[in-house]
């Protein structure tokens, strides 16, 4: 997947994830309270979905496999650890009244990990040319 590819590929998850939290937001009125949460949490995703590609770019152009599935393992890990500090640190910081931020988060969680299947799958189907 090129940079191209992924751009209009991040562009189109986060205009979606955009669109459902607004239209969660105006359905369930107690999520507009969380606004600022589902943003920071939406720019989180973005900027790790741009590092895990430019990791997973440069894995995946080395001889070695194992290379790019370690970055596979290890952007897993990083992904639950950077969710669990967002939800953690929400909940202890701003001790929100209600749990209803969840759902949209949800929301951004799932579609953001679709994205990051798909390109990671089209860089990992990447075959580097043998030097001649």
């Amino acid at each position: 997947m090129n940079r191209k590819r992924f751009a209009s590929g991040l562009a189109v998850t986060l205009i979606v994830t955009s669109v459902l939290c607004t239209l969660l937001a105006w359905g369930i009125p107690q999520i507009q309270a969380h606004t600022p949460f589902l943003i920071v949490s939406i720019a989180a995703m973005v900027a790790f979905c741009i590092s895990l590609y430019t990791l997973a770019a440069r894995a995946a152009r080395q001889k070695r496999g194992q290379i790019f599935i370690q970055v596979v393992m290890v952007a897993v890990f990083i992904k639950m650890v950077l969710c669990l500090v967002l939800i953690v640190g929400y909940k202890k910081l701003i001790q929100p009244a209600d749990s209803s931020f969840l759902w949209p988060f949800l929301v951004i969680y799932v579609a953001f990990t679709i994205f990051e299947v798909i390109f990671m799958d089209r860089l990992g189907r990447y075959t580097p040319t043998p030097v001649k």
